[in-house]
C-alpha cells in the first residue's frame, strides 16, 4: 500500500502503533496511475525500469483486493476507500481508478518488456469496464450508484466525486449525456464550486465534511471533466467559481472545502492544501488549456478552450525531452492565430482549439502554406482540427473562420455568507442556427448573460434579448411565473432562433 498522506512529525511517530497512513487503498490505484502519467510525459522510460519493483508491489496489492466473482476491487474491513466516513463493500471511485491503475499498468508494463503483465492487465481493464456498466448504474435516477454495503445492498446517495468514470466511457453515450445534465444542476453546482452530495439528496448536510460541502479539488476535477467531455461553458463557469478561494485567506492559499448552502470555509478546512491547488493547476493546464504532453512520441496536443471575451493567452515552458516550447495564441472574432517558438528538434502538434459553436472553417494555413483541417462536432462545442510539424524556431498557424456563436456567461463573485445565485446552464444544443438551452434559475436573480455571433438574433422563447452591439447580444431570462415559498432554483428551457446578416 501507499501512505494517504505524511505527516511532518511523521520522523518521531512509531506507525506500527499507529497504522492509519496506510488507511486508504484508492491512494495506491492512483500510485500507478500517476506513475503511468509520468513516464508518457516525460519519456523516461530509465524511470520506469528503475522503479518497476515499486510499480509491479503496488499492482500486486491492487490486484489482492480484485474478487474474481465480480472482478472489481473490495475494500477491506479494517481499511477505506476514498470516503473516509464509512465503510462500504466497494464504491464507484474505487471501481473507476482500478480501471485507470490497469491501464497504467499496462503502458509501464510494455515499456519496460513485461508484455504478459501488459495483456494481463488490459484484460482485467475490459472486465472491470463491463462490471462497472452492470453493477453501478440506477435506472430510475438515471444516475450513478455509489457503492454497495457489505450485504451487497446499492448505496444510492447521488455523490459528485466519481466524475472521472464519465471520461472512461463506461456508461453509454446517453447515460453519460445525463450525468453531465445532472452535475451541471443547482442541485450540485454553487457559485464557489460542486457539491460532494447533490442537494436534493437524502443525506445532504451543508456543514458536513462529507455529505454536502464543497471541495477544491473535487470542483476542479469536475471542471477538467467538462472540459474534457466538450461542455465548456459549464467547465469555465465551475473553473471560474472556484478561483475566488484563492482570496479568503492569505492571497495566493487555496482553502480546502467550503459549506454547500453559503459562502464560507468549512469548519474544518485549512486554508491552504496542496491538493487544492495542484487541482487548480491540473484544471488550468489540462482543463482550460487542453495541454497534453506526450514525451514518449515527442507529440503534443494543445485544445484551448479560450471565453470568447479573452483575446490571447501565453503558454511558456512546455516540456518535452529533447526541446522546450512556448505558445502565443491571439483570438478575434473570427480568428484564430497560434504563433510557435521551438528551442528544439521538430515536434508534432495537435492544434485542437475551440470555435464558436456553430462556425465554419474557410482557411487554414501554416507559415503561410495552405493546411488541411477538418472541424470536429459535439453537442456543446465545435472544436478545430490541425496537425502542425512545428519545426526548429519559430512557426505560425493562422485559421479563418465565419458565423458560429459564442456565450459570455455571467460569473457571480459571492461575498463571505452569500447564497448560490448565478444561473447553472444543463445543457445546450445547437441545430439549424437555433440555440436551446436548460438551466437552472432563481427567478429574484438576474440571469443574465451575453452572446456574441455575427449572426442575428430572428426571435426567441423564454428569453428577452437586447442588442448591445453588431455582435454582441444580451440576454436576460424572465421571472418565473411559478410561486416561490423559498428562495431557490427552477428550471426553465428557451431557445433563441439566429439568420445570417442579409437574410430577410
Amino acid at each position: 500500500m501507499v501512505w494517504h498522506e505524511l505527516s511532518q512529525s511523521a520522523g518521531y511517530i512509531d506507525w506500527s502503533k499507529y497504522p492509519y497512513m496506510f488507511v486508504h487503498v484508492d491512494i495506491t490505484f492512483d500510485y500507478l496511475a500517476i506513475m503511468a502519467r509520468y513516464v508518457s510525459v516525460t519519456g523516461d522510460t530509465t524511470f520506469a525500469n528503475d522503479h518497476w519493483q515499486s510499480i509491479n508491489a503496488a499492482y500486486n496489492y491492487c490486484q489482492s483486493i480484485v474478487r474474481p466473482s465480480d472482478h472489481l476491487p473490495h475494500i477491506p474491513a479494517d481499511k477505506e476507500g476514498s470516503n473516509e466516513q464509512a465503510r462500504p463493500d466497494d464504491d464507484l471511485g474505487l471501481s473507476s481508478a482500478w480501471i485507470t491503475a490497469t491501464a497504467g499498468f499496462a503502458e509501464l508494463a510494455n515499456l519496460t518488456g513485461h508484455k504478459q503483465d501488459a495483456d494481463e492487465a488490459l484484460r482485467a481493464n475490459q472486465l472491470a469496464h463491463t462490471a462497472i456498466a452492470a453493477n453501478y448504474w440506477d435506472s430510475t435516477h438515471h444516475f450513478w450508484i455509489d457503492g454497495h454495503t457489505v450485504s451487497g445492498q446499492p448505496i444510492f446517495t447521488r455523490r459528485s466525486g466519481a466524475n472521472s468514470v464519465i471520461l472512461q466511457n463506461v456508461f453509454s453515450a446517453q447515460q453519460n449525456e445525463e450525468l453531465l445534465d445532472q452535475l451541471a444542476s443547482a442541485q450540485f453546482q454553487t457559485d464557489w464550486g460542486m457539491r460532494s452530495v447533490a442537494a436534493d439528496s437524502p443525506i445532504f448536510n451543508p456543514y458536513s465534511y462529507a455529505t454536502g460541502s464543497v471541495f477544491a479539488l473535487s470542483s476542479t476535477s469536475a471542471a477538467l471533466t467538462f472540459w474534457k467531455a466538450h461542455r465548456p461553458d459549464a467547465a469555465f463557469s465551475l473553473w471560474s467559481g472556484v478561483l475566488p478561494l484563492n482570496t479568503l485567506d492569505s492571497l495566493g492559499h487555496l482553502h480546502e472545502v467550503l459549506a454547500g448552502n453559503f459562502y464560507h470555509q468549512q469548519l474544518e478546512s485549512v486554508p491552504e492544501q496542496t491538493w487544492s491547488s495542484a487541482g487548480l493547476l491540473d484544471a488550468t493546464i489540462r482543463g482550460l488549456l487542453g495541454l497534453d504532453v506526450d514525451g514518449q512520441h515527442n507529440e503534443i496536443k494543445f485544445a484551448p478552450h479560450l471565453p470568447a471575451q479573452w483575446t490571447s493567452i501565453l503558454v511558456e515552458n512546455v516540456r518535452l525531452p529533447r526541446t522546450w516550447l512556448s505558445f502565443a495564441l491571439h483570438q478575434t472574432d473570427n480568428s484564430l492565430d497560434l504563433e510557435i517558438k521551438n528551442t528544439g528538434g521538430p515536434v508534432k502538434i495537435l492544434f485542437d482549439p475551440q470555435l464558436p459553436l456553430g462556425a465554419r472553417l474557410m482557411e487554414t494555413d501554416i507559415d503561410g502554406h495552405a493546411a488541411n483541417s477538418e472541424i470536429r462536432h459535439f453537442p456543446e462545442e465545435d472544436q478545430a482540427h490541425v496537425l502542425i510539424e512545428a519545426p526548429t524556431g519559430s512557426s505560425h498557424c493562422h485559421l479563418h473562420f465565419v458565423g458560429g456563436i459564442s456565450l459570455i456567461l455571467n460569473h457571480p463573485q459571492p461575498q463571505l455568507g452569500d447564497t448560490s445565485a448565478g444561473m447553472k446552464i444543463k445543457n445546450l444544443k445547437w441545430s439549424n442556427n437555433v440555440l436551446a438551452i436548460q438551466a437552472d434559475v432563481i427567478s429574484t436573480s438576474n440571469n443574465s448573460f451575453w452572446l456574441r455571433s455575427s449572426l442575428k438574433i430572428n426571435g426567441s422563447k423564454g428569453i428577452a434579448f437586447r442588442p448591445i452591439s453588431d455582435d454582441t447580444y444580451q440576454l436576460t431570462v424572465p421571472p418565473l411565473m411559478e410561486k416561490e415559498d423559498h428562495p431557490g432554483y427552477k428550471p426553465a428551457e428557451f431557445e433563441v432562433d439566429f439568420v445570417e446578416p442579409n437574410s430577410h
